[in-house]
């Protein structure tokens, strides 16, 4: 009969560093005697302690074949994939154990439950970006609707929660399930991609997005091939403007707006507007003819 006398003494080489790997060691007894010789180990995370209980088995199974156990004791290196450690969820240690080569494993209770060291346990919830190993990639799911899988707060009154820089993209956000997207024209801070919206911004007071560029165009609109969508839209439902043109330089006779038509059709306009309204105009107001330039 095995029995696992000791185990999980030595969890810290990895998990210390918040990776997926550590080092375990325990003793292994064989009919009340330390064991020796050559033995397959097989390691799984589980959600409960009790074998048998409906649980859940987390991450894949890890084996170590041809462990070898002097006086009892053995030390294994176990590598466990994204899954295992994606929260501060408690995990449960399986481990089954065979003599090398032998058909069947016997699995050894009770299962062992796995514990942090303080250093990996302020890795997990550190705020301090060091901890972070590069490369990273996490998949999870929110504790709660609509909440957040990740959250970065910066509670100093300055600086940025988030900062991106990238070759390509500073940041790139999908939103929805997205089979295919166009590319972005050249490098971009931010690169939305939505099935609904690309960039969304809201402002309680300011404005929802706002555009800078130092030589070139602060924002750009365009609809690809030929389909049907506007590339510009503004509205309001308030007494506002939907949309002001205003150029700030106090000298120069360049237009604060510029609207091209390339459509080669007779009756194509640069400019088309609605007015909605039934209402008899006042007596003093006298429409003005729209001035245009049709170039030749």
């Amino acid at each position: 009969m095995f029995k696992l006398a000791i185990a999980f003494i030595a969890s810290v080489v990895s998990i210390a560093s918040a990776q997926n790997s550590f080092t375990y060691q325990g003793t292994l007894e064989d009919a009340g005697a330390p064991a020796n010789g050559i033995y397959d180990m097989r390691f799984t995370l589980w959600t409960d302690a009790v074998v048998g209980a409906p649980d859940t088995q987390v991450g894949s199974t890890v084996t170590s074949p041809a462990t070898v156990v002097t006086d009892g004791l053995f030390t294994v290196n176990l590598d466990l994939d994204d899954a295992a450690f994606q929260n501060q969820s408690l995990r449960y240690l399986q481990i089954q154990v065979r003599f090398a080569g032998d058909p069947t494993y016997t699995t050894l209770t009770p299962r062992q439950q796995v514990t942090y060291s303080p250093r990996a346990f302020h890795a997990l919830t550190s705020t301090e970006t060091e901890n972070i190993q590069l490369p990273y990639y996490g998949i999870g799911s929110s504790p709660e609707p609509n909440g957040s899988l990740f959250s970065v707060l910066n509670s100093a009154g300055s600086g940025t929660a988030i900062y991106g820089i990238g070759p390509t993209f500073g940041v790139v956000g999908f939103g929805g399930i997205v089979p295919s997207h166009p590319g972005a024209p050249g490098a971009s801070g931010v690169f939305g991609i939505g099935t609904r919206t690309g960039v969304a911004g809201s402002s309680s007071e300011g404005s929802g997005i706002y555009g800078i560029a130092t030589n070139g165009t602060g924002g750009e609109f365009t609809v690809l091939l030929a389909n049907p969508g506007n590339a510009l839209e503004a509205r309001t439902a308030g007494p506002g403007y939907a949309g002001i043109f205003r150029k700030t330089q106090t000298t120069g006779t360049t237009p604060a707006l510029l609207v091209e038509n390339n459509s080669t059709s007779a009756l194509a306009t640069g400019v088309h507007s609605i007015i909605t309204s039934t209402s008899d105009l006042p007596p003093y107001s006298v429409p003005l003819p729209m001035l245009g330039q049709r170039r030749s």
